[in-house]
């Protein structure tokens, strides 16, 4: 049975690491900049759970402080192993900007090449990264926010 997991794994990565390389726009030492969700539920999330009548009341709770904070280390924790991933590699990676409230995120700027790392890295929710800005020029992606 443990072998059988194993192979799923190891087929689900490599489904996902081809379907990113079919739907290529860009060279694998290309920046891109990407949204990477995280398996953490965001503020919203935390306050439908509660028995707040109103987001408000809720923001002024333990409960929300005590929520962002949890939120807060989930993704300071998995953007900082994606940075590390990445220049792992002698390449850059930049975050960006950190997203808790009607998700829970980061973005980050890295090589093409680097995302099926991202994807694979543990924290990270399933098939969530997305390409930060769609433009006609490049039909789905651009290199800049």
């Amino acid at each position: 049975l443990k072998s059988l997991k194993s192979t799923q794994s190891k087929v689900s990565d490599k489904i996902k690491a081809d379907k990113i390389k079919k739907t290529s726009l860009f060279k694998d030492d290309e920046m891109v900049n990407v949204v990477v969700e995280v398996e953490q539920d965001s503020l919203v999330d935390f306050f439908e759970k509660s028995s707040a009548r109103n987001m408000e009341s809720y923001l002024n709770s333990n409960a929300a402080v005590n929520a962002q904070t949890k939120i807060k280390k989930a993704v300071d924790t998995v953007a900082s192993k994606v940075v590390a991933q990445v220049k792992a590699d002698n390449k850059k990676a930049t975050v960006r900007h950190k997203y808790d409230t009607v998700f829970t995120g980061f973005s980050v700027k890295v090589p093409y090449g680097e995302l099926k790392k991202i994807q694979n890295t543990k924290g990270v929710k399933e098939n969530s990264f997305f390409f930060a800005k769609a433009v006609e020029k490049r039909c789905f992606f651009t290199k800049a926010i």
